[in-house]
């Protein structure tokens, strides 16, 4: 069995949108062939995550299951920079994708990593698209935590360059909310992104009755987090599915790392026309 590995640039809302897509060349007949778009995790979490996104898209095109592997606007090998970059842009991106596999198959699910997953529900509570499953690995619960710790990179680098840190993390804050753009880690945050970040939600979401939803909770021991749980239960039109998977949480790790439950676990529910 031969993978193929296409990287490609599709035409997204501002600009090119770079995908890599990973699927079996001995498919004949794609029109009901299961097709998954992932979506990565935001700024340096991505780039610690790469490897497992093609780990994935490769276990999974041996079962004859395509996955895009996209580049949101201003993110990786797409055009744009990330301030210029908003929750909007970003869910025009995830239509545009879908509508151009739409024209192979119609079997479509979506998932994605940490803010990538949290984005990709927030996408389709948005635009109630209509996808087979969504595959959540360990999603951001709520946007105000995680950018909070995501501006406190900055005062770690202050520490890490002076006795006391310059500002504070409500002093970043309040200049966000001014319109004053903050470098953290490398990476330029808006007003805009930041409120867009700010606003996002994994608890109780309306998305489609039919869409299949799984939480896959990455962490070393086998006992899952109240959070989590709490998240899985807190939807009230659909059964979301909870599963744990063993291992260490790679994006956060400063070597490379694998975690091959996770994808044991995606792939097991990629094939499964069941809800297990």
């Amino acid at each position: 069995m031969n993978i193929c590995v296409t990287p490609e640039f599709l035409p997204g809302s501002l600009g090119q949108i770079f995908t890599v897509t990973y699927s079996c060349n001995q498919a004949a007949d794609t029109s009901q062939q299961p097709s998954l778009i992932f979506i990565p995790p935001f700024a340096e979490e991505a780039n610690k995550s790469r490897h497992m996104l093609s780990a994935l898209g490769r276990n999974l095109a041996k079962t004859g299951i395509q996955t895009t592997i996209i580049d949101l606007f201003g993110c990786g090998d797409s055009e744009g920079d990330i301030d210029q970059a908003n929750l909007q842009i970003w869910h025009q991106d995830i239509s545009k994708t879908i509508q151009h596999i739409q024209k192979k198959t119609t079997n479509i699910s979506i998932g994605g990593l940490r803010l990538g997953a949290t984005i990709a529900l927030d996408f389709l509570a948005t635009s109630q698209q209509s996808v087979d499953k969504i595959l959540m690995w360990q999603p951001v619960l709520k946007g105000e935590q995680f950018i909070k710790q995501f501006i406190r990179l900055k005062l770690a680098e202050s520490i890490a360059t002076s006795s006391t840190p310059t500002t504070s993390t409500t002093e970043i804050i309040a200049e966000l909310k001014q319109g004053n753009t903050q470098e953290i880690a490398g990476y330029p945050l808006t007003k805009e992104l930041f409120q867009d970040i700010n606003t996002l939600n994994c608890l109780n979401r309306d998305i489609p009755t039919d869409t299949q939803l799984h939480l896959l909770e990455i962490n070393s021991g086998a006992a899952p987090s109240t959070p989590m749980i709490q998240a899985a239960s807190s939807y009230t039109n659909l059964k979301a599915n909870h599963h744990i998977c063993q291992g260490s949480q790679f994006w956060a790790c400063q070597e490379i790392v694998y975690c091959d439950s996770v994808i044991e676990k995606s792939t097991e529910i990629m094939t499964s026309g069941n809800f297990s």
